[in-house]
């Protein structure tokens, strides 16, 4: 695209003379063409509608409002030193391509805004994703230690049901060693009469029937403490 000459709006420059300094002839000497005002004006504006031709095509294919160095060094952009000597400033420009009023523009930047809250409220749900997974693996590690105290506590209450039995059973064995040994005690003491003599039969037996009391009673004793 070629550089303008003069802006919009500007005269249009005089005729300089021929070389030689020969006046110029006259617009009506014949065999001399008059020049036509409006050729210069459809110029202008086919070069004005090449110019938004490019905005507009720039919008539509990446979404944004192009900057002057967005064009600098772009061969498929017009050289925005063109465009500035043709509207006067960039600002002007976009503001002749009523960009910034632009209805296409407003709904990118309110599809941009969505999808920025898209992405946001995607992260916060994936946030809340990972705190239910993770809640969901405390839950399951709270569940298992449950079951394995419940376990342990059933063991517990097996364990004390048998202890109670053997307790039982001891005080039972103890409860009967002791009549035993009072039965013996009694008898010997008949046997002996008055001299109050016992045989080494009768002791031996007295001493080993004392032991087993203290055997079974040790027992008893530590059935307790395990039951408690």
């Amino acid at each position: 695209m070629g550089k303008r000459s003069r802006r919009r709006g500007e005269p249009n420059e005089p005729q300089e003379p021929a070389e030689g300094g020969e006046e110029a002839a006259p617009e009506d000497a014949p065999g001399r063409l008059r020049p036509d005002a409006r050729l210069r004006e459809v110029s202008l504006l086919v070069e004005e509608a090449d110019y938004l031709f490019a905005l507009y095509r720039w919008i539509v294919v990446t979404g944004e409002v192009p900057r002057a160095q967005d064009w600098l060094r772009r061969e498929e952009w017009p050289h925005p030193d063109y465009v500035i000597d043709v509207f006067g400033s960039w600002e002007k420009f976009l503001q002749h391509a009523e960009i910034p009023s632009s209805p296409l523009l407003a709904r990118l930047r309110e599809a941009d805004e969505e999808r920025r809250g898209v992405a946001a409220r995607a992260q916060q749900a994936e946030r809340e994703l990972a705190r239910v997974e993770d809640l969901r693996r405390q839950v399951d590690t709270a569940k298992r230690r449950r079951e394995a105290a419940d376990a342990e506590r059933a063991e517990l209450s097996a364990r004390a049901e048998r202890l109670a039995a053997q307790l039982e059973r001891a005080e039972t064995r103890a409860a009967v060693a002791e009549e035993h040994l009072a039965e013996r005690r009694q008898h010997a003491e008949d046997a002996a009469g008055p001299r109050g003599e016992a045989s080494d039969e009768w002791l031996a037996a007295h001493e080993a029937l004392l032991d087993e009391l203290e055997t079974v009673r040790a027992h008893r004793e530590e059935l307790l403490r395990q039951v408690e």
